[in-house]
């Protein structure tokens, strides 16, 4: 039943580290952070960093059983990156709209615009 618990362990914490992977190139790409939820993305991002704490908690205190830890504490590694990264754009974004006298959706626009080489 352990190596089952294990197991599932690690398959969640591979959906949840590859939730962020789609939205992150998406941004990337189109430069569109106007549809991207902040909250979400920052509850998102903070929970990762919660468990990566308390994964690498774990390790430190039980070192023998290091290996029922790591891999979920990788994946939760992985996500706080993919999502912080995504949280990351958007603010600054939503800081570069704001300093310009914009709104967010009209500066991703511009962004896209510039990107495709129209101005």
């Amino acid at each position: 039943m352990e190596t089952f618990a294990t197991v599932l362990g690690y398959l969640g914490a591979i959906c949840i580290a590859i939730f962020s992977s789609p939205q992150l190139i998406r941004v990337i790409k189109t430069k569109d952070t106007y549809s991207v939820p902040l909250l979400m993305f920052s509850i998102l991002a903070f929970g990762s960093l919660c468990f990566t704490i308390q994964g690498i908690t774990n390790i430190c205190l039980n070192p023998n059983i290091w290996g029922t830890y790591i891999g979920v504490t990788i994946a939760n590694i992985f996500s706080f990156i993919l999502s912080a990264s995504v949280l990351t754009i958007k603010l600054i974004y939503m800081y570069r709209a704001r300093k310009a006298g914009m709104s967010e959706k009209d500066y991703c626009l511009k962004l896209a615009r510039e990107s495709k080489g129209g101005k």
